[in-house]
Parts: C-alpha cells; sequence; structure tokens
C-alpha cells in the first residue's frame, strides 16, 4: 500500500494537522548520542558518568499550500515558544512519536521550482525528549 499523506497526523501543541507533509521523509528526526564525561574523585582517581541525552533535531517539511501549519510553525519561531509535536502515521509501518520541548530553529524558505510552481517550507527544530510507539500501524 503507497503512503497517504491524509492517513499522517500531526499535532503542534493543541492544533490537528493532516494531509499537511511534502514528499518521502517530510518528518524526520535524530537522537544526539549519549557522551562519557570524566571527573576526579577527592583520590584523583578517574570516574566515568554517562551523561544520557534524550534531546535531538529534526525536521518537518510540510506543502506550500497548508498555510494554517505554516502560520502555527511561524509564529513558534518567532515567539521563541517551546510546545510538543507529535505525529500519529496510521500508513502500514508507522508510528507514534511525541517530542516534548519543541523549539523551531529555523523558518523555512520561501521559493519556486523552475517551472514557477511554489516549493515546499521545510522548518529545522530542536527537541528535548521523545517518546515513540514504533510500528504501532
Amino acid at each position: 500500500m503507497a503512503y497517504d499523506a491524509a492517513r499522517d497526523f500531526i499535532s503542534i501543541g493543541s492544533a490537528d494537522f493532516t494531509n499537511v507533509l511534502e514528499g518521502d521523509n517530510a518528518f524526520q528526526y535524530t537522537a544526539r548520542a549519549d557522551t562519557i564525561i570524566t571527573r576526579k574523585d577527592s583520590g584523583g582517581s578517574d570516574i566515568d558518568f554517562k551523561a544520557t541525552d534524550k534531546g535531538g533535531t529534526g525536521q518537518i517539511t510540510v506543502r506550500h499550500d497548508a498555510k494554517s501549519i505554516l502560520k502555527t510553525l511561524q509564529a513558534l519561531k518567532q515567539n521563541g515558544n517551546s510546545t510538543t509535536i507529535k505525529r500519529d502515521n496510521r500508513n502500514d509501518g508507522g508510528e507514534g512519536v511525541q517530542l516534548t520541548n519543541v523549539r523551531i530553529i529555523n523558518e523555512g524558505q520561501k521559493g519556486k521550482s523552475s517551472d514557477g510552481q511554489k516549493d515546499a517550507r521545510t522548518f529545522m527544530f530542536k527537541y528535548e525528549r521523545e517518546i515513540i510507539q514504533e510500528g504501532v500501524y
């Protein structure tokens, strides 16, 4: 079964959107890696600590004619507010994910293709924590 954008739901804060993503990999996120921190104890010995990082970065590519989600993402960028983004992809093999304390860090550029069609807009974001439900559908 082919991907159906109408079965891919995005919630930003309390606003719900569907059929707004553009193209393959229109919603991507990558977790940052954990790091090891070394400190000295009172005896001068090295102690290694695992610094767990549950945050990451991502991007969302939105159709140029999806005005309401574009306005929502632009307002978040301009105001510097954080929010929660949820994705509920009900396509075969889709997943549910919730990203918390999301901040839009780069507003998508406006542009047109060589044939005069408006391009989709890609917004970059950072998040603090992810909750994933893999293979829900």
